[in-house]
């Protein structure tokens, strides 16, 4: 499956945390850096990276928004 990018994260449970919301609000996410974090001891430059199927990125981004926002209230 080709991803997009929707977001990056310092931390991997960041990432997986994002990663889990989208699964959940139906869009099929992957944390794509993550089998870095048994080699390296920091985030991978850029950052913990979580991708879309292509074509449900601007959803997921928007999801992701939301769900930011919702946790500043």
């Amino acid at each position: 499956m080709d991803l997009e990018l929707v977001a990056a994260f310092s931390s991997l449970v960041e990432a997986q945390i994002a990663c889990s919301a989208l699964r959940s609000a139906g869009v099929a996410a992957q944390v794509m850096d993550q089998n870095f974090s048994s080699i390296l001891p920091a985030a991978p430059i850029g950052g913990f990276r979580v991708g879309a199927p292509i074509g449900e990125g601007a959803r997921a981004k928007q999801l992701l928004k939301n769900l930011s926002q919702s946790g500043e209230e």
